[in-house]
Parts: structure tokens; C-alpha cells; sequence
């Protein structure tokens, strides 16, 4: 595919990173929007990534996609690892749509706590809210767990290859997470338990959600995912729901 060939198909199948792309420019955190329309073609798993994103960022209402756009622009000096907490944000959004459905849970609209001009949220304010009839009936944190220093020296390498076109390295993997890993998952859990437990009302649920970063290959591994499922259900209580999704950082 040539280079206008990748720009056009970039613009008309990634309408919300193109938007992005040209809003924020190609030194916003860390260079990631760089050359993007390269990236989104390098390789067929780059391509797949890039159009879940997409898809991800599609299934925004307006006004949390304008939220989310706000936040981008505000914090585009900050790091890669920043830009994919703030995406994993469009994530939760998708992921609470699809919960409230689950759970029958009916309402008007799902929308972001209000944003101050300049400065970012306030920790204890949740990621979304659904409304109902003027009144909260649920609300969602969003989590971002990142592993280890280790693993961020793979990912950046990784990041590298798939910037230029290459394919990623891979590792022999142990299938475990370590005790470390946990303990962190263990903390951003209390925290979102905080931010939620500061939400005025009766509401019908509280939905933790978090994104966990792993190795590629330990996010495939069954043992993996289901000693993760029991060690959040054992989190859980009352209106409490916790999810989690596990993938691997390295495209981001």
C-alpha cells in the first residue's frame, strides 16, 4: 500500500484517531501520533489493534467524546503510559454500556463528572455516571495496571519495532503474575472503592474496571485469567461489580 493509499484509508476507516491525529500533533506524548497512519499499517496485528481502538473511540456519545478529546489536549505533554490510561477511559465507557445492559439497568445518558477549565479531575471523582430521570444510578472507575519497570523496557522495544515496521520480540513465558502485581491490582481496587464510595446517592451499581497490562502472551493463558477473575470476585460486594481486561501494552 503507498503512502496515499494509507493516508486515504486512514481517513475515511479511522475517522476518530484521524481527528486526533490532526488535532494534537506529532509530538504529543512521547511522539505516539508520529507517522500514525504507518503504524496503523505496519503489520496485521498493528492494523487489528488500531481498529478495536477505533472502534473503542466510535462507540463514545458525543459529549464523552468531546470529554475525552478535552482531557487529550490538556494533557498531551505527558507520557505514552498517560495517553493509554486516558484511552482505556473510551474503554470503560464501551465496557459500562454493555454491563447496564447486562445488569437491566435503564438510563438517559452516561456522562464524565464535569471538567474544570484547566485542571484535571479531582481523584475522587469516578471515570462515568450513568443518569436516569436527573438522578445517578450507577457510576464506573477506570484502572490502568501497569506491571513492572521490566516490562516497560520490553514494551518500549516492542514500541519500536512496530513503529518501524517490524514485528515484535517474544519471550519464554512463565505462566504466573507475580505477588508484586497483585498487590498493585489490590491497590488501584481500594483506590476506586474510595472515589466510588464518594458518589452522593443510592445508586444501583459501582462498576470497577480495570486494564491490566501484561505480557502478550500471559493475557492468552487461561490459568492466568482465571486466577485474576477469582482473586477480583473476592473484592466484590453489595452493588459492587469488578471487572478486568488483561492485554498487552506494546502497540500503545
Amino acid at each position: 500500500m503507498s503512502s496515499n493509499e494509507k493516508k486515504s484509508s486512514f481517513e475515511l476507516n479511522f475517522p476518530h484517531l484521524c481527528e486526533l491525529y490532526q488535532d494534537l500533533g506529532n509530538d504529543a506524548f512521547d511522539g505516539w501520533f508520529n507517522i500514525l497512519p504507518h503504524k496503523i499499517f505496519a503489520t496485521k496485528l498493528s492494523l487489528s489493534y488500531f481498529e478495536q481502538l477505533e472502534h473503542t473511540l466510535g462507540s463514545l456519545s458525543d459529549v464523552a467524546w468531546l470529554s475525552l478529546k478535552s482531557k487529550l489536549g490538556k494533557q498531551s505533554n505527558s507520557s505514552r503510559r498517560e495517553l493509554l490510561s486516558l484511552l482505556n477511559e473510551a474503554a470503560g465507557y464501551k465496557r459500562f454500556l454493555e454491563i447496564l445492559d447486562e445488569k437491566h439497568i435503564g438510563f438517559d445518558q452516561i456522562v464524565p463528572p464535569p471538567q474544570p477549565p484547566t485542571k484535571r479531575r479531582t481523584e475522587k471523582e469516578p471515570e462515568w455516571f450513568a443518569i436516569r430521570g436527573g438522578n445517578v444510578v450507577a457510576a464506573m472507575e477506570v484502572k490502568t495496571v501497569f506491571n513492572s519497570d521490566y516490562e516497560d523496557e520490553f514494551v518500549d522495544s516492542n514500541t519500536k519495532k512496530i513503529e518501524a515496521g517490524e514485528l515484535p520480540n517474544v519471550r519464554r513465558l512463565m505462566p504466573i503474575l507475580s505477588h508484586g502485581f497483585y498487590n498493585k491490582i489490590s491497590d488501584h481496587v481500594r483506590k476506586a472503592k474510595s472515589q466510588l464510595a464518594a458518589v452522593q446517592g443510592e445508586l444501583e451499581l459501582l462498576v470497577i474496571f480495570l486494564v491490566l497490562n501484561i505480557d502478550y502472551e500471559a493475557a492468552h493463558v487461561s490459568d492466568i485469567r482465571n486466577k485474576v477473575e477469582h482473586f477480583l470476585q473476592d473484592q466484590q460486594s453489595g452493588n459492587l461489580t469488578i471487572v478486568a481486561e488483561m492485554r498487552s501494552p506494546f502497540l500503545n
